[in-house]
């Protein structure tokens, strides 16, 4: 008789006793071992295979995988499998126990990062460095905090802090912070708008540079010779909403009062573009922080308090 490995263990017994009165008084779960030895053979060849595959670097839990399915398959055949179990507890509590560690670190690293953004918000770039590379220190592989410790690294060669408190000084920190938040287009816009205003800060142009060379794929606006900046921008949004285009003019005026926020002029144009894609409220916030600004304003005015179904859009170019 041919004997499949697979016939249940119950039937294997009574064919190798040769009657049931054997079978119930002879045999007991503690000596299936000796009943099955190739059993016990084809056991130890797989432990062999998994110690070899642990020394040849196996993590945690593919050892927990590969413990599951040994004991999983063995222990019901009666085979002795105390000591892998134990070693399966004992990697189930350390896995749980690195989990534990691995949340703690990456809370402690989110909590550096934001220490490290409040930081240079506030011109404080070599200390945010040095935060950034804190939390970089926990999580090594982590991509957001390793570019920004990167960009900080061409920063602070060129300057540590910025205090502010002068044009110059919030337009640089304006530009670093659309920088480190990586926004390029509007860290040029701050510095080629400081190159205009300000004559007495050398790190100026070397920031610009900086910024250039990190980012090639932002093209600086092409201004005319005489237009500054802000002029440039203005007259884009105002062609932008003649053109139906109201996004690209809210765009236009929200990088102008970026680095100029009580510019009415922007804020005019701004409101319109709302107005003219129905966005009545953000217009109305708009022109009356402008009318706040400026309440001599009678455009303002107009479009604030005029006559229901009147233009809200200025009637002329400039």
């Amino acid at each position: 008789m041919t004997i499949d490995i697979k016939t249940p263990l119950v039937v294997l017994l009574l064919l190798m006793s040769g009657s049931p009165t054997a079978f119930l008084y002879g045999w007991s779960w503690n000596s299936a071992e000796n009943v099955l030895p190739s059993l016990r053979e084809d056991l130890d060849k797989e432990i062999a295979a998994y110690r070899q595959q642990v020394g040849n670097g196996l993590n945690i839990h593919e050892r927990i995988i590969q413990l599951d399915r040994i004991v999983g398959n063995y222990q019901p055949l009666g085979l002795n499998v105390v000591d892998l179990e134990t070693e399966r507890s004992r990697l189930l509590l350390q896995d749980r126990q690195q989990q534990l560690r691995s949340a703690e670190v990456q809370d402690q690293a989110s909590t550096l990062f934001e220490k490290g953004v409040s930081n240079y918000k506030e011109g404080q770039y070599q200390v945010s460095l040095e935060t950034f590379r804190e939390a970089e220190r926990l999580l090594p592989q982590d991509s957001a905090i390793k570019e920004v410790r990167r960009k900080l690294e061409g920063i602070t060669p060129i300057i540590e802090k910025e205090e502010g408190g002068t044009l110059g000084g919030e337009l640089i920190r304006v530009a670093i912070t659309r920088y480190l938040d990586n926004d390029p287009k509007r860290a040029l816009n701050a510095l080629i708008y400081a190159s205009e205003k300000v004559n007495d800060r050398r790190e100026i142009p070397r920031l610009l540079q900086l910024v250039e060379s990190n980012h090639p794929e932002v093209e600086p606006p092409r201004l005319t010779a005489g237009i500054m900046l802000v002029d440039h921008k203005l007259q884009l949004a105002l062609e932008a909403i003649y053109d139906g285009r109201y996004l690209s003019a809210i765009s236009e005026c929200t990088e102008v009062l970026d680095i100029e926020p009580k510019n009415v002029l922007a804020m005019t144009r701004l409101g319109s573009a709302y107005y003219a894609m129905n966005e009545m409220n953000k217009a109305k916030q708009v022109w009356t922080r402008a009318l706040q600004l400026d309440p001599n304003n009678d455009v303002l005015r107009k479009f604030l308090y005029g006559k229901q179904g009147s233009s809200r859009v200025e009637a002329t170019r400039k």
